[in-house]
């Protein structure tokens, strides 16, 4: 997420007053460690990001799924960003919508369901590229 200009943009322009709680505050902690990325020359601590998610010095050390901390991440910060100018920020860089479609081979009728993702499920074993990935993922 660093690496997405964007985001990095959108994270330093997140309202924060240093006066927030520091072991609660997921967007003054990314903040912290997005300017430690940024000027730093070492390698940066992220005890304090993970503190703010309320995981404890033993839970750091377990593997957690990216997909549901991605969630979480997204989750409290565009809780932080409703009803302000960033509001949609988040959703604009990276919701995606897909279509689920179901026809009928007998009889003429269909359900159409537009949904709404942040990540997508693709299948990698077996493929040799991420093109070969998302073949898999559209096909019928």
């Amino acid at each position: 997420l660093f690496h997405t200009p964007a985001f990095l943009r959108l994270v330093f322009q997140m309202p924060t007053t240093g006066k927030e709680d520091e072991t609660k505050s997921i967007t003054l902690n990314l903040q912290r460690l997005f300017c430690r990325l940024q000027i730093g020359e070492q390698a940066c601590p992220t005890t304090g990001l993970t503190r703010s998610f309320g995981w404890t010095s033993g839970e750091v050390f377990m593997q957690h799924d990216v997909q549901e901390f991605c969630r979480v991440l997204m989750d409290n910060l565009e809780g932080k960003l409703k009803n302000t100018e960033l509001s949609n920020k988040i959703p604009d860089l990276f919701r995606g919508e897909s279509r689920n479609c179901i026809r009928c081979i007998n009889v003429p009728c269909e359900s159409i369901r537009n949904e709404y993702f942040y990540d997508l499920p693709i299948q990698i074993k077996g493929c040799n590229s991420l093109e070969d990935s998302f073949k898999k993922y559209i096909a019928k």
